[in-house]
Formats: structure tokens, sequence, C-alpha cells
């Protein structure tokens, strides 16, 4: 059987600076992956509004991966039930991906994860892309940490694979099939990393002079604050390039 690994996109929704997918391709053939979760999505945190800026996201990293090479292959269903569908046709070498910031629901689902990789023999490679750092007993030392995270290089878009392999992606689905209560948004904004780098370019240019000043103002905050909180909070933009960006700004 082929060796193969799995790329498994969560809320590292880009190509650029991505560790997982950077690591991934040093190790051989890669099949990146996305698993919509119906379970998470009936949260009461989760909403059609969120569904379809996710949607928008994933839309937006294939046409990306799709210039390397790769191709995003959707699931519908849960991880466990995805990487047995795999090993009945390849066998898997590793599995690659950021840690998730997310709820008590995604934490349990990769504990038990955890343990299903471990019984199998399938190495899982977890990196970091937030200023969370898990399993500190103290604060002590957390900022020189964080620091030395958010400075690190930017890693760049991967160089395109020499390889193809043929697995056909399930359909995106629409809020309707998933169930989802209507939960309409006029100003809503829209999904996936072209419209992340927009919006920050809009930030530093004309919004962030004045952040601060309003950051917490009822009248000013609507059209002051950044609005990247979407495009972190799933990946679009890492926070590191965030920062560095910014900083950059700054010094001109």
């Amino acid at each position: 059987m082929k060796t193969v690994n799995l790329l498994w996109f969560k809320k590292d929704l880009r190509t650029f600076d991505n560790e997982a997918l950077h690591e991934a391709l040093k190790s051989g053939i890669v099949i990146p992956i996305f698993i919509i979760e119906p379970d998470l999505w009936k949260l009461p945190d989760h909403s059609s509004r969120q569904w379809e800026f996710v949607r928008e996201c994933l839309i937006d990293l294939n046409s990306s991966l799709n210039q390397i090479g790769l191709k995003l292959i959707i699931r519908v269903g849960n991880i466990k039930e995805v990487v047995i569908e795999f090993m009945q046709h390849y066998k898997i070498g590793s599995i690659y991906s950021h840690q998730e910031t997310g709820n008590k629901w995604t934490f349990k689902r990769d504990t038990d994860l955890r343990i299903f990789t471990k019984k199998f023999n399938i190495e899982w490679h977890e990196f970091r892309q937030s200023g969370v750092i898990r399993g500190l007993k103290t604060r002590k030392g957390w900022a020189q940490k964080w620091e030395q995270h958010i400075s690190q290089e930017l890693i760049s878009i991967p160089s395109k694979v020499n390889y193809s392999i043929d697995i056909k992606s399930q359909e995106l689905p629409s809020s309707s099939s998933l169930n989802l209560k209507k939960d309409k948004c006029t100003l809503r904004i829209r999904g996936g990393r072209t419209n992340a780098i927009c919006r920050l370019n809009k930030f530093i240019n004309y919004k962030i002079e004045n952040y601060q000043y309003s950051l917490s103002s009822p009248l000013k905050a609507f059209e002051g604050c950044s609005r990247l909180s979407p495009y972190l909070t799933w990946g679009c933009l890492s926070i590191r390039e965030v920062v560095q960006t910014i900083r950059i700004s700054k010094k001109k």
C-alpha cells in the first residue's frame, strides 16, 4: 500500500505561514483534508452565518492548494471515520495539523483521536500557531515564549508538488443541508484569505493610527476596529503574520 500523510486543516485555512503544511510536505505524499463535523455545528456557539464564512474560506483554500498541485478533500463525518476510510486504501504515515483553540467538544475530539492514533501506531504531529502554550505549569516566562514564537520567520507558500493522487472530494454542504438555523446578517464579513489580506491592508493603511481610540467607543468601534477576528479565528491569517506586518508598518 502507498504511504501517505494526512494534512488535517482545522482552524488554519491558509497555505502561507502554515507550519503543518510545510512539515507534512517534507515527509512525502500529502493528502489535505477538511472534515465538516455535524455534531460540532449543532452546538450553540456555531451557526449558519459562521458556516457560510467557513465555506468561503474553504473555497479560497482549495484554490490556493490547487496552485501548488494539491486538492482539498472534503468529508462530512468525524475524524476517526475519515482516517479509517483512508487506512483502507493507503498506509497512513502521519497526521499533521495545528493545535486548535476551540471549545470543550473539539478538545475531547482531539483527546480521543490521540488515543486512536497511538492504538494504530500513527504519528500525529501538532504545531502551535497562537499565543496559547499547552502544558505550562506557570505563566512565568510566557511573554518571552510568545515573543519567540511571534518573531519566527514567516513560512513561504510551498513549491508545487510533483505527484498527483486522484481522490474524490465530497461537495461543500449548504447551511440548510447541515440543518443549521438561518442566521441572516446583511453585513457579514466574507471568508477566505483573499478577503483577509484586503481587510488587513485596509486596517494598516486607514485605521491603525486611530485603533486605540476607537476600540472601546460605541460610536467609533464599528468602523475603527480591525475586523480581523474571523480571519484569525479560522486561520486565513496567522497571528504571527499580522503582528509582523503591523510592526513593519509602524517603522515606516
